[in-house]
């Protein structure tokens, strides 16, 4: 990444999610249902924001050219899992072998309202439907709406710089 400042038309890409990958930021697990299977994607939070309190939804920003994209678009449905730190050799398996074979090595998972997966003991599960979605340069993003949500006592798993993270207890 380049140190300093860049203006304009001179940004690039790469430079542009290097900084991002300096910003800490929580490990979700999108999940959905399709055609009677689970279906899942390991993202970090960059990719996901607040979108209104009232009604409570959230958006989520993806790679136009990934396969979660047409599986999201086909089931209407996607849990949005906040990943606890006592998940983190799981999420590693996700990155590793590929989101099927971490479901399959995985018991840690319910059927939500949706029927998209959600995480057991995450530190936010939010069960999903979708209601728009829309083309923003290489990715898309979708609007989700919180029908259901589930929370836990558990610290959160960061990712930054490339790296999966704990915080430390205390302060």
């Amino acid at each position: 990444m380049t140190v300093g400042q860049i203006s304009g038309q001179n940004i690039l890409a790469d430079d542009f999610r290097s900084a991002l990958h300096q910003v800490p930021a929580a490990v979700v697990i999108l999940t959905t249902r399709l055609a009677g299977e689970d279906r899942a994607q390991t993202v970090t939070a960059t990719a996901i924001c607040a979108g209104s309190a009232e009604p409570p939804s959230l958006l989520i920003s993806l790679r136009e050219d990934a396969s979660f994209c047409r599986e999201l678009g086909e089931s209407g449905v996607v849990a949005v899992n906040f990943v606890a730190q006592e998940h983190h050799e799981m999420v590693r398996s996700f990155v590793e072998a590929g989101a099927a074979e971490g479901f399959a090595r995985s018991a840690c998972w319910r059927r939500g309202t949706t029927g998209a997966p959600l995480l057991n003991k995450s530190v936010v599960s939010m069960d999903c439907t979708l209601i728009q979605s829309q083309r923003q340069g290489a990715n898309i993003v979708y609007t989700a709406q919180v029908q259901t949500l589930h929370t836990a006592d558990a610290e959160g798993l960061l990712y930054r710089g490339g790296l999966l993270r704990r915080l430390e207890s205390g302060a």
